[in-house]
């Protein structure tokens, strides 16, 4: 991260799952909620508003929910529960059509003007980011490092957000090592996000660290000061899971 610019190496993180009590026990102060799901798996628009309801209760006014929208698909259904949710102060309403849908972003800005709209884990190279930027069409940037094709178009889709006046937020930038520096040396990169997946086996067990990997807490993550990305090895490890 000192190599990249970065001045300091603490950065606040945002929790991703649906066990809000458990990780504000952890020490998050901020929580985003993925769709909530029918027995067929298709999205419950009543279940899934129910659940941003409870989140905005429990976590009061002054800490941020944010809404992963990534089951919804269908830009006129987004529309709709977006509205919904615009009642609960979301931060941002994030991925909710198919990532390649080019002309949905513009239907969805236009039907949700004045909702934060946060896209981008799934766009590859820097171009998607520059092209939407500049149709207005997205507030939130959030690249993954490790699909977008590391961190050069990362550094490149950071200029992006500079230069257009938008956010930039990594896609799982807690959970690894190229995340987490990145997050930390990109000037105005505010918060870095800790995806926990399945909630049956609880958020501990379930965050996906390796070694290497700092792990937050209480709401924050201190990148690693080892040399490169901080990157520990265990032959062990690797002889076991290729012999």
């Amino acid at each position: 991260w000192r190599l990249l610019g970065g001045e300091q190496r603490r950065i606040a993180t945002y929790a991703t799952g649906s066990a809000v009590t458990e990780y504000l026990d952890l020490g998050h102060n901020a929580v985003k909620l993925p769709c909530s799901l029918s027995a067929k798996g298709s999205v419950d628009s009543t279940a899934t508003l129910r659940a941003v309801a409870q989140a905005r209760e429990r976590l009061g006014d002054n800490r941020d929910v944010m809404f992963d929208g990534w089951d919804i698909g269908d830009v006129d259904a987004a529309i709709e529960l977006g509205r919904d949710a615009d009642a609960y102060s979301l931060r941002w309403f994030e991925d909710a059509i198919f990532p390649e849908d080019w002309p949905g972003y513009g239907r969805l800005r236009a039907g949700l003007p004045k909702t934060t709209l946060a896209a981008g884990e799934r766009w590859y190279g820097h171009r998607p980011f520059l092209a939407m930027a500049e149709a207005g069409n997205v507030d939130v940037l959030q690249p993954d490092p490790l699909w977008v094709g590391g961190v050069t178009p990362v550094m490149r889709i950071a200029e992006v957000a500079r230069s257009h006046d938008l956010e930039l937020v990594l896609h799982c930038g807690g959970n690894d090592p190229f995340g987490q520096h990145l997050s930390t040396a990109i000037p105005g990169v505010e918060l870095a996000e800790v995806y926990y997946g399945a909630e049956t086996m609880g958020a501990v067990s379930s965050y996906r660290a390796f070694a290497g990997v700092a792990a937050a807490v209480d709401g924050w993550i201190d990148a690693s000061e080892a040399p490169g990305f901080g990157f520990e090895f265990d032959r062990e490890a690797i002889d076991r899971s290729t012999t």
